[in-house]
């Protein structure tokens, strides 16, 4: 039996910040990434905060000004991967700068000009998702045949592998992780070997099936469009919810999400926090459009509720602000066209970078504290390590285990505790990490 946090339906919370000048664009955004202060983005626009600029563009994110950097690609941009001061980019262009290109590329980060690296014209196609290694560019596509090629950074026309998807097969995200390459979408088949579902590991020097999760993602998620690594874990979005893989182990996990309608496209993590965009209606019960935070350690939804009028399609953090990009028009109700900067005050006012160690271990007091229908609790680890939260009654009994022993990263983590199941009264958290322990008092309301 799979744990799912439900969030009983309630009036959506105050609204987050967006940024009212932040630079909008006059089409589509399927593509965002980040580096350093640079936003990229890519799409099937013209225009960027009035600029002209197609279908590719960066952002300053100090100045929230469009730079000058401008590849000028003849049609859709779908994937942008920043590496080593390369922009790696696919989409269905066969033209960048007014020079032939089919479909991937490689642009120079600082000036726009396209790099002499392209790949061969037979393997052109619907190029939709972008990986990059220290020696390799993974290239996955839609077309018949093929959908998967590694090639290699210092030469394009360099095949290392490749890997046949079915008839019907679409690569729609992937994901390195441990020495590990994730490959998501619709996956009818590698190799011929058999249905795959909606997610594969592979040994990316070789392109080796190591994994396949199929049955747990396909029935999870169905056919999955999107992967976001954080928090210690790998989070699978699909057709009608999310689900997470254990980075230490790649194992899954008793995690799930529940997004119905045409479920979720984009993801993006902050500590404890797992962002979702996509085209639905409710998260967990709780009403959200098109754009929710979920914890990514419970599940449980957050006050985050920006409501995007249209499908949101990309998603990315930096510096304590959440990037959306897709095909909507407004986001809180505020005229806005994609892409949008949207704080949310948690993330960036109270947590820190993933990763950094607090100095000491930490269970902070929980907030509300008495509580009637929920409370948020913030803790902080001084290094990575395993850890439990119980929530025990005045005998000493755990009437719940809020985290099971489980691997954490260093630094400050958010879960939420409910009522659900509950009697009124008081209680104890109980918090043990590798030998040490601590409680802090919670007082539950009738």
């Amino acid at each position: 039996m799979f744990a799912l946090a439900v969030v009983a339906p309630a009036a959506l919370p105050a609204a987050p910040l967006a940024h009212p000048s932040f630079p909008t664009t006059d089409g589509i955004v399927w593509a965002l990434a980040v580096s350093g202060n640079t936003l990229y983005v890519g799409g099937g626009f013209t225009h960027v905060g009035g600029l002209p600029r197609n279908r590719i563009a960066a952002i300053d994110l100090t100045t929230e000004q469009v730079t000058a950097w401008n590849p000028n690609a003849n049609s859709e941009v779908k994937a942008i991967q920043p590496r080593d001061g390369i922009v790696y980019i696919s989409g269905y262009f066969r033209q960048l700068g007014g020079q032939a290109n089919y479909g991937v590329a490689a642009v120079d980060s600082s000036t726009g000009a396209m790099l002499p690296w392209k790949i061969p014209y037979p393997d052109v196609g619907e190029n939709f998702s972008l990986a990059v290694t220290s020696d390799a560019v993974f290239v996955g596509s839609g077309i018949f045949g093929t959908q998967l090629k590694a090639y290699s950074r210092t030469n394009g026309d360099s095949i290392l592998w490749s890997k046949y998807l079915g008839t019907s097969g679409k690569v729609e995200a992937m994901a390195l992780v441990g020495g590990h390459l994730f490959v998501a979408g619709r996956l009818d088949s590698i190799d011929k070997t058999g249905f795959h579902g909606g997610l594969v590991m592979l040994d990316p020097k070789t392109g080796a099936l190591q994994q396949s999760y199929s049955d747990y993602v396909y029935t999870h998620v169905g056919h999955s469009h999107c992967l976001a690594v954080g928090n210690g874990r790998l989070f699978i979005g699909g057709y009608v919810g999310v689900t997470a893989i254990d980075t230490m182990t790649d194992d899954v996990i008793p995690w799930y999400a529940d997004v119905p309608a045409d479920g979720v496209f984009a993801m993006a993590t902050a500590p404890s926090r797992v962002y979702l965009g996509g085209a639905f209606a409710t998260v967990n019960g709780s009403t959200r459009h098109n754009l929710a935070a979920i914890g990514s350690y419970d599940a449980w939804v957050k006050d985050w509720a920006p409501s995007a009028d249209g499908i949101v399609l990309a998603l990315v953090t930096a510096h304590g602000t959440i990037y959306a990009g897709g095909a909507f028009t407004s986001v809180d109700g505020q005229p806005h066209a994609n892409p949008a900067a949207i704080d949310d005050p948690p993330y960036r006012v109270d947590a820190p970078v993933e990763g950094s160690a607090a100095a000491n271990l930490i269970l902070r007091a929980p907030v509300p504290n008495p509580f009637r229908s929920s409370s948020e609790i913030r803790l902080d680890l001084p290094r990575e390590g395993t850890i439990s939260l119980d929530l025990v009654d005045l005998a000493g009994r755990s009437v719940r285990r809020v985290l099971p022993n489980q691997s954490m990263p260093a630094g400050r983590h958010e879960l939420t505790l409910t009522r659900y199941g509950l009697a009124a009264g008081l209680y104890w958290l109980r918090l043990s990490f590798e030998g040490r322990s601590m409680a802090q008092r919670v007082v539950l309301l009738p």
